[in-house]
Formats: structure tokens, C-alpha cells, sequence
């Protein structure tokens, strides 16, 4: 993992993650996320040809120092392995993995706030007016929770995604998936007025 510097391109520190953990899987297409001097990141470690396991990492953005990791879990390798990319807001980091559980985890210190079970996703959660949080699994099912997970609402959709995120406008939710289905569905139908 590196970080450079955009201006010169020189490299401000690395971390190698296969020097701890054996048998790297890789970063699967999860993005960083920043938060007050913290990058958050995720990767998966194989464990057999059939079985990984989901890291969620963090490090201190000026020197590269590994601040903590959790181990998300162990489950089959999916089809398409995609890790959503952790979303940090208000200094918990939100984060839904290959795994099937999406985790919020305090920011600072790597400890888990709360779990829930989604089954596998490819997209990230998204928050919604600053209060709610919404997931779509890989089968379609559309989670909204409020921010301590605690369950509003839970719908099966029509739209089967596939690597990629869900669009939250002012007003609406709209889900793209796989199966060649666009939904756009009204905040308010989903969270209330």
C-alpha cells in the first residue's frame, strides 16, 4: 500500500501487507477512504483455493503506520470478488465486505460498534441525509438502517447489481444492475417524509 506525493510523485511511505499477512489475496478493487489523518482501506488473505478471509485496515495517513486491522471473516471466495470500499462518517467507518456482514467501526481505535448481516454485496453504503444507511446485496435486497443499524426498512428489489455503487440524489435512491434493470425509488417511500 502506498502513498505518494501528487505534486513530485515521490513515494511518502509504503506498507507491505504481504510481510504480514501470508497469502494475500489483494486489494480487490477497494478504494481508500480518508478520514482526520486516517486512510482506511480493505484486502482479502486466501486461506484455500476455495476460502478467504476480509481484512479492514487502517493507517496514519502522515507516516504510514498500521493503526489497526480487523478481521472481517472467513466465507467461500465469491464468484467476482469485489470489496465495497469503507465509508467513514462521523468517525465510524462503515464497511460491508465479501463477506456478508456490514460493520461499523470506530475509526481511531478498530473497534466494532455494530454488525449486520446483509449477504454478499459489491457496493458500498451510502448515507442518506446525514441519518440513515442504505446497502443492496448481490440478490437484490435493499437494507435502510438508521446509523446505530437498526433496521427501517428492507425491500426486495429487481435490480441485481453488480460492481459499482448506488446513486443517492436529493430525492431518490436509483440502483443499476447486472440484469439490465435501472430503479429509481423515492427517499421518501424508503425512510418516510
Amino acid at each position: 500500500f502506498w502513498a505518494i506525493d501528487a505534486e513530485n510523485g515521490k513515494v511518502v511511505w509504503y506498507y507491505n501487507l504481504s510481510s504480514n499477512f501470508s497469502s494475500l489475496g489483494g486489494l480487490d478493487d477497494s478504494s481508500p477512504a480518508y478520514y482526520d489523518g486516517i486512510i482506511v482501506t480493505s484486502f482479502t488473505v486466501y486461506i484455500t483455493n476455495t476460502t478467504m478471509s476480509e481484512y479492514l485496515i487502517a493507517f496514519n495517513s502522515t507516516d504510514g503506520k498500521m493503526l489497526w486491522y480487523l478481521n472481517e471473516g472467513n466465507a467461500p471466495i465469491p464468484t467476482y470478488l469485489e470489496s465495497p470500499p469503507p465509508v467513514v462518517f462521523k468517525g465510524v467507518v462503515y464497511h460491508d465486505s465479501p463477506v456478508g456482514i456490514l460493520y461499523a467501526v470506530n475509526v481511531t481505535n478498530g473497534k466494532v460498534i455494530w454488525e449486520f448481516y446483509t449477504g454478499y454485496t459489491v457496493s458500498n453504503v451510502d448515507v442518506v441525509y446525514g441519518k440513515y444507511l442504505v446497502i443492496q446485496s448481490r440478490q437484490g435486497v435493499l437494507y435502510v438502517l438508521r446509523l446505530n443499524g437498526s433496521v427501517i426498512k428492507t425491500v426486495l428489489t429487481p435490480v441485481i447489481p453488480g460492481p459499482g455503487n448506488l446513486l443517492v440524489t436529493k430525492n431518490s435512491l436509483i440502483m443499476v444492475g447486472i440484469n439490465g434493470i435501472i430503479d429509481s425509488v423515492p427517499l421518501y417511500a424508503l425512510i418516510g417524509s
